[in-house]
């Protein structure tokens, strides 16, 4: 039952008082009408590919997240990597400077 309403969704439109097809008659409110169609079909394709870009921004979003953690987690082993050479350094430093100065007093 057709109430008088336009819908967006069926191919018939109410006009003049009687259904008719779209574009069988050139009535003003038939012109506007289809002009309202085609914006919010426009308006609806906009829709679908702001919802597909937000989907493959998402994804981007994941993908670096993913990335940012695993350079974070290397920076923590070359950050602890680099300690333990700096201490192995120390170390060594250590035990030059003592072998030096033993080879200070064995040679007197």
């Amino acid at each position: 039952m057709h109430n008088g309403s336009t819908d967006l969704t069926n191919d018939s439109t109410f006009c003049c008082g009687t259904v008719s097809e779209t574009n069988s008659t050139n009535c003003s409110q038939c012109t506007e009408n289809e002009a309202l169609i085609k914006q919010f079909e426009i308006l609806k394709q906009e829709v679908n590919k702001l919802k597909s870009d937000k989907l493959e921004l998402i994804k981007q979003n994941m993908a670096s997240q993913r990335e940012i953690k695993k350079l974070k987690e290397k920076e923590v082993k070359l950050t602890t990597d680099l300690s333990l050479a700096k201490r192995e350094m120390t170390y060594l430093h250590v035990q030059l400077a003592e072998l030096s100065t033993a080879d200070r007093y064995t040679t007197i």
